[in-house]
Formats: structure tokens, sequence, C-alpha cells
């Protein structure tokens, strides 16, 4: 079994829908600020690394953590981010949702072609 799949789906189960749950639909203080940090972070490192591909790509940029994901990684990765940012959107932060679903979206295939 691929383990960075296996990486990415407990990361989800640790972290990511725990966050979701108690910052968006609990509306738990200290969680709130914690989901919002945490998807904003994710959202402008995902914007970053898009808008630096070009440039790391006519460098030579050659990094081996950056390995080609399997049809189901992408697949689960891509229906992860959807996910993530309609639940986001549902509890109330529609801003916030479309900014990691654009980045989410354009990350994933930029990162397929770096690892090429």
């Amino acid at each position: 079994m691929n383990t960075k799949l296996l990486k990415h789906v407990a990361t989800d189960c640790a972290i990511i829908f725990p966050l979701i749950y108690f910052g968006a639909y609990e509306k738990h203080e200290l969680a709130e600020s914690a989901m919002q940090f945490v998807f904003w972070v994710v959202t402008v490192i995902a914007a970053l690394m898009v808008l630096l591909a070009g440039s790391m790509k006519r460098d030579g940029y050659s990094n081996k953590m950056l390995t080609k994901k399997t049809d189901i990684h992408l697949a689960y990765a891509n229906s992860s981010v959807f996910l993530e940012a309609c639940a986001l959107f549902t509890f109330g932060y529609p801003i916030l949702s479309v900014a990691y679903l654009i980045t989410g979206l354009l990350y994933i295939p930029t990162v397929q072609e770096l690892a090429k």
C-alpha cells in the first residue's frame, strides 16, 4: 500500500476533520481560530507553490520528496480538498472555502508536474 496515501488519510482523520468539526460546526473559540489559521496557512503555502512552480521547473528543481502520486492518491487528494471546502462553505466560511478549493485544485497538478 502507498505510505503517502496512508499519511494523507491519517492527517485528515487526526487533524483536519476534528478542526472542521470542533472549529466550524461546534464553534469552540480556540478550535475555530486554529481551524481558520491552519486553512489559511495551507491556502497561502499552496498558492505560493503554484506561483513559484514555473521558476522551480525552469531552474531544474529536483526534490526526492516530490514523488509522483498514484491514481488512487490523486483521486483521494482531489475529493478531500473538495469535501473540506464544501464543509467550510456549509459552516459559514465562503471566502476561505473558495480560496482553499482553488489553490488546492491548482496545487495538486502543479506538484505532479514538478515530480515528473
